[in-house]
């Protein structure tokens, strides 16, 4: 995807689909739990699990997340988001991801114990993390994809992701790549990676 791409995909996704969910209606029920961000693109039918009352629903378009909800994605399915922070999340098939913060003072945050997802920030004074049982990957001014399974793939397009957990850590730059087999296991040294088939919704 090219940097205009994305970089529209961001402007437009964060402000004018903020702005519609307002004026339409379409964003969620009032919650005590901050808004982390908004849907900006959805296919098939993925899910959300709220936060407030637990209860599970059809994602849609324009449809604010807050903070706690759960995004699911079935088989062909797929969604993206725009947090608050200034981040895009893109979460492949097959997915689960918690949002535990849409940013702003704090980076933004999310966890996932099995999801793929390609990541993107639109300013240097944002950044992410990447939760899961095996370790974190800390995105910072940069683009990346996330898989988690058994083990857990980083793979880094533009700039800078820390990966880490109790057992070490490991800093990427673009091109590069690290797994960690599992939670006894720290990341490991950073290779070349196949920078090939970003996460992008069709």
């Amino acid at each position: 995807m090219s940097d205009e791409l994305g970089k529209r995909f961001l402007g437009l996704g964060v402000i004018g689909a903020m702005a519609a969910a307002l004026s339409t209606g379409l964003a969620a029920a009032p919650s005590p739990k901050p808004v982390a961000g908004v849907i900006i693109d959805v296919k098939g039918k993925p899910t959300l699990k709220a936060a407030a009352d637990g209860k599970t629903m059809k994602l849609k378009l324009q449809q604010f997340v807050y903070e706690g909800d759960v995004i699911k994605t079935g088989t062909a399915e797929r969604a993206a988001m725009a947090f608050v922070g200034g981040a895009e999340m893109r979460i492949n098939e097959s997915s689960e991801f918690q949002v535990e913060s849409g940013g702003g003072a704090k980076p933004t945050s999310v966890f996932t114990k099995t999801g793929q997802a390609w990541t993107r920030l639109l300013h240097g004074k944002s950044g992410m993390n990447l939760r899961s049982p095996l370790a974190v990957a800390a995105v910072r001014g940069t683009e990346a994809d996330v898989d988690v399974d058994d083990r857990m793939s980083v793979k880094v397009y533009e700039g800078l992701v820390d990966v880490y957990n109790e057992r070490g850590s490991q800093s990427l730059a673009a091109g590069q790549m690290t797994q960690v087999s599992d939670a006894q296991s720290a990341p490991q040294a950073p290779r070349c990676a196949e920078l090939l088939g970003r996460l992008v919704l069709e």
